[in-house]
């Protein structure tokens, strides 16, 4: 994984040194002023790189209970926090593409002060963005209404550019141009990056009482005693474990509600006659309906149990069991939903072939590359957080386990196709989804090995944060 990182990194860090360099050559072919081209699309590229934060970066974590006693003050444990969120990718990646073009525009007849005025605002703005990220994720995360006001905002800036009413994005490089002349609006930058971080510094000091940790309650939804589950055998106390630990907390149970309100997805594409020549489209709406809750809930596996995961470890824990109870509790979801997508036999009944054949996939295919991909997960997860815009837990490991999910049976399905049409490509999603339920002993088996060498390190991690 961190290989694969790496390589992601050096390849993005390269393009953005190479696409610096030769930019102005590319952009005087149809602009006679490069650097103005640039900064009437600048706009554009903050709002893609705050998309992309919203959904990747998060705050750096501390455990903070270790430190409230002691004689360090709040607000040293908070500046440390925020100051620490500027080592990150999103903030060195713009630095590798200013730097050159700011060295190149030199060239192009613009004065070297006027070069590094462009260069020191743009990345001021970069760093505002840093901030203005976590105020928004707070504030989303606090209130749908903030949310909505926020996206209608958007989508009407959208409109009125995409209709030529206003662009925002024009006037936005308009200030770029006068702040390359005059310097002294760079206070603008400033003054958000002091606003931004004055937000999230008042909104993080007031979460730092030790009284909020110690006197939380939560209040505790009963499942009964679930006597049913004791007849499926030696996993029977880890569903009810998974089982109470859903239906008891914001988090699970909100996950579980999204995950429903996703089996209206097919109503997007289905009655859409685009994708009637694009049918590993509907295997990828397929799967996607089938295993919602199955990718949901295990990209998570054994985050969900880092609260009490080191007194499990302290039990006579099995850790096959633990694995099998997982697989087991995913591949009945699997069959739920896909009995609750059977409606959709009204769109033909190779809709539900699709489904079928999405759902044998999911149970002998995505669980066990769920399972082996999350044995690598060393976030903890509060189970009492909101599961609204909440990305605690999340990383680059569950972004990247989108591919072999969701693209693998896609382009399964296209070669089974090009070589004997539908039928074939529903039938060789149908032969790897068996072939992995035929197989599923041995390969949970991998996967609890893998947990029990890594057991020390996910131990280690959970108590950290």
């Amino acid at each position: 994984m961190n290989i694969f990182l790496g390589l992601i990194f050096l390849y993005f860090a390269t393009s953005f040194v190479l696409l610096g360099f030769f930019l102005p050559e590319i952009l005087s072919e149809n602009f006679n002023d490069p650097l103005k081209a640039v900064n009437s699309y600048m706009l554009l590229y903050f709002a893609a790189s705050l998309a992309i934060r919203f959904l990747a970066q998060s705050l750096p974590v501390i455990s903070i209970k270790p430190l409230l006693h002691l004689p360090i003050a709040k607000s040293s444990i908070v500046n440390y926090l925020l100051i620490r969120s500027k080592y990150s990718v999103n903030n060195f990646l713009p630095v590798l593409f200013v730097v050159p073009f700011a060295i190149r525009i030199s060239e192009l007849g613009y004065s070297v002060s006027d070069s590094i005025t462009w260069a020191f605002g743009i990345l001021l703005f970069v760093m505002a963005v840093n901030y203005i990220n976590f105020a928004l994720k707070r504030s989303f995360a606090d209130s749908i209404s903030f949310f909505v006001a926020t996206i209608s905002i958007v989508a009407t800036l959208g409109a009125l550019e995409w209709f030529e009413i206003f662009s925002a994005r024009l006037y936005f490089g308009d200030f770029l141009d006068a702040l390359v002349i005059n310097p002294i609006l760079l206070i603008v930058p400033i003054l958000l990056i002091a606003v931004f971080y004055a937000i999230n510094y008042y909104r993080l000091i007031s979460k730092l009482n030790l009284d909020d940790e110690v006197q939380n309650k939560t209040k505790i939804n009963s499942l009964g005693n679930m006597d049913w589950a004791n007849s499926l055998g030696d996993i029977a106390p880890y569903i009810k474990l998974d089982l109470k630990m859903i239906w008891r907390n914001k988090r699970p149970k909100g996950l579980l509600t999204m995950s429903a309100l996703f089996l209206g997805y097919g109503l997007i594409f289905y009655p859409n006659p685009t994708y009637a020549d694009m049918p590993y489209m509907l295997v990828f709406v397929a799967v996607f309906m089938t295993g919602i809750f199955t990718i949901n809930f295990g990209q998570f596996i054994p985050s969900w149990d880092s609260a009490y995961y080191s007194l499990l470890m302290t039990q006579r824990t099995n850790l096959l069991t633990y694995v099998k109870s997982k697989f087991a509790l995913m591949s009945v979801s699997v069959i739920i939903f896909f009995i609750l997508t059977t409606p959709y036999v009204y769109f033909g009944w190779d809709i539900i072939l699709l489904h079928l054949a999405g759902a044998i996939y999911n149970i002998g295919v995505n669980t066990l590359i769920i399972l082996m991909l999350s044995s690598y997960n060393t976030k903890p997860i509060d189970l009492s957080k909101k599961a609204t815009f909440n990305y605690q837990g999340t990383g680059i490991k569950q972004w990247l386990m989108v591919i072999p999910i969701i693209v693998l049976p896609s382009f399964l399905f296209w070669i089974g196709q090009s070589f004997y049409g539908f039928e074939g490509g529903v039938s060789i999603l149908v032969i790897f989804g068996i072939l992995g339920i035929v197989f599923h002993q041995k390969l949970i088996l991998i996967v609890a090995r893998q947990l029990a060498e890594r057991k020390h390190k996910i131990l280690d991690s959970f108590k950290e944060d």
